[in-house]
């Protein structure tokens, strides 16, 4: 990150417009990863709740590593993941 002194708006729009590029293809590619592990976990009759809460336990450490707030972490996972799960159900 810049010294303070460097930044203009017009720098700050664009590193936030870079970032949020880079949040959008990466969550594409969770959802690619995703539909991998609903296939495993179907064909291995894994417990997805276990590895729900794993996952999320997981999620907060980074968080929390990172000095960020793992409530929105938390939030986030599980919307992301409920998400998918409504989106791509097999009616």
């Amino acid at each position: 990150m810049p010294q303070e002194c460097e930044i203009s708006h017009q720098n700050i729009k664009y590193e936030i417009a870079k970032i949020d590029r880079l949040i959008i293809f990466n969550l594409a590619q969770i959802f690619r990863y995703m539909e991998l592990a609903k296939r495993i976990i179907d064909e291995n009759k894994l417990n997805s709740i276990d590895n729900f809460k794993l996952m999320l336990e997981q999620r907060k450490a980074w968080a929390l590593s990172a000095d960020f707030n793992h409530s929105f972490v938390h939030k986030l996972s599980q919307y992301l993941i409920d998400y998918y799960l409504t989106e791509n159900r097999d009616d």
